[in-house]
């Protein structure tokens, strides 16, 4: 749902920019990440999910501030309020993030981010009940794209099977992130399925060696990110 979610608002152009969007505004989802100095196309992307059972919510903006100024912004605020700080390095990727995880109340605020055409585009969540970890979910990432930035990730139990959704974003042309895509698939020994073109995007399936099924769908175009939507399916014992 989260992943439908983004995806839709990275098919679109956001709302004309207002350069003093993030001074008027006194902070996203009521006040619990402050607004950022110099912001501006704020736009909210979920208001009212759910997350494995727990309630979301995401909002994005964009500044002309590097990735590495927003990330420490936000690292300093969480920290002034008491909470457990994990900054994600991204230099390489132009990408990066913060993780803030209150015990008491039980809330994980993440401020992710993505250079691209001489902004940072900037996507704040919360998540309410959240058990932290350092992967924010369900273990370790699957191969991505290059720059590839990880937005969002539901975790899912059908029967025996467990799945993962994860929704990441890269400033790559989406043929450009396909073929670094299967390069590391191919890399670290996944069965690369031939890559489709569907109404929602490129679609490709790779398989690993524990018969794990990662099901990709990269959507974008023209002067756009690049959005990365993968499925990863595995039957339980």
């Amino acid at each position: 749902m989260v992943a439908a979610v983004a995806g839709a608002w990275l098919a679109t152009e956001p709302p004309a920019a207002n350069a003093e969007d993030g001074l008027k505004d006194p902070g996203f989802f009521s006040g619990l990440i402050p607004s950022y100095p110099d912001s501006w196309g704020r736009v909210t992307i979920a208001d009212r999910l759910e997350v494995s059972g727990m309630p979301m919510q995401m909002a994005t903006f964009r500044t002309s501030d590097s990735p590495e100024r927003v990330v420490d912004f936000y690292a300093k605020a969480f920290a002034a309020e008491g909470m457990e700080v994990q900054v994600t390095d991204g230099e390489d990727t132009g990408g990066g993030g913060v993780v803030g995880w209150d015990a008491r109340t039980r809330i994980r605020k993440q401020v992710m981010v993505l250079h691209q055409g001489g902004e940072t585009q900037v996507f704040p969540s919360v998540v309410h009940d959240a058990a932290f970890s350092s992967s924010g979910g369900g273990g370790p990432l699957p191969p991505a794209p290059d720059g590839s930035v990880l937005i969002s990730e539901v975790t899912a139990q059908d029967g025996p099977v467990a799945s993962r959704t994860l929704s990441m974003v890269t400033e790559r042309p989406v043929d450009v992130a396909r073929s670094s895509l299967v390069a590391r698939l191919r890399a670290r020994g996944y069965e690369v399925h031939p890559t489709r073109k569907t109404p929602a995007g490129l679609m490709l399936e790779a398989r690993d060696t524990a018969g794990r099924i990662l099901t990709y769908t990269l959507n974008g175009g023209e002067g756009r990110p690049t959005g990365v939507t993968v499925i990863v399916r595995a039957g339980l014992e």
